[in-house]
């Protein structure tokens, strides 16, 4: 039930996020990531808790999708269910390439920098790699995570 309410407040939050977005298309749906992160001591992380640490979102789910006017946006659903727009949460998302297996996005918001690779193996399923570069009072960590996804569609980006 919490997923199918994750999905109908994503869908949502897609159709008030922009007036373009009600006709966006879906570059890529990913699931939940996993990998390691590297704290510094400081804000909320103790000298026990920085350096290397194993990082996820469990439950996670990462959609880019493209409007028609040409803007992309990341929802993202985080550990907690709650579902982001990263343009309406005051990021900036660029599309930064785009090649016969994969598509690469950059958002960037005051305090993070987020690079997102979404690309198709041989075999026809596809990953995301999500570095993460978080700089604000409460947390500066830098993190490389990975997500298994379920859609990546190479040919949507005109």
């Amino acid at each position: 039930m919490k997923g199918v309410q994750s999905a109908v407040l994503a869908i949502l939050l897609l159709a008030v996020a922009s007036p373009a977005a009600a006709a966006a298309r879906t570059l890529a749906v990913c699931g939940e990531q996993s990998g390691h992160a590297y704290y510094i001591e400081g804000g909320v992380v103790t000298a026990d808790d920085a350096g290397w640490q194993r990082d996820k979102i469990g439950g996670g789910r990462t959609t880019l999708s493209l409007a028609e006017n040409g803007e992309a946006d990341l929802i993202f659903t985080d550990s907690t269910g709650g579902v982001f727009s990263a343009r309406a949460e005051g990021g900036s998302v660029l599309l930064l390439r785009q090649s016969m297996i994969d598509i690469a996005a950059i958002v960037a918001y005051p305090a993070v920098v987020e690079v997102y690779q979404f690309i198709q193996r041989p075999d026809g399923s596809a990953v995301m790699l999500h570095l993460q570069s978080k700089g604000h009072d409460l947390i500066r960590k830098g993190a490389l995570m990975v997500g298994e996804c379920s859609a990546v569609d190479l040919s949507a980006i005109p």
